[in-house]
């Protein structure tokens, strides 16, 4: 996804952001996640969203891929 020809990019997690200090998610330090998180958005552009429940998630997603799909239709983008 990093390299793809793709405007856009974005990461929905199903959870908060502060779960990464609370949880345990792998044997990565949580510091090493919060970074390599930044380091993501800032160096290739792709955008995390913790939308808290899969509810949330799956509104925003929809949310996303319709307001894409609209401004494409509208040559916007």
């Amino acid at each position: 996804m990093v390299n793809a020809e793709c405007r856009f990019k974005y990461v929905i997690v199903e959870d908060y952001y502060s779960s990464i200090y609370r949880q345990k998610f792998s044997q990565l330090h949580p510091n090493s996640i919060f970074e390599s998180i930044h380091s993501l958005e800032i160096k290739y552009g792709v955008h995390f969203i913790f939308a808290g429940t899969a509810q949330m998630a799956q509104r925003i997603a929809r949310s996303l891929l319709l307001k894409a799909h609209k401004y494409h239709k509208d040559g916007i983008i």
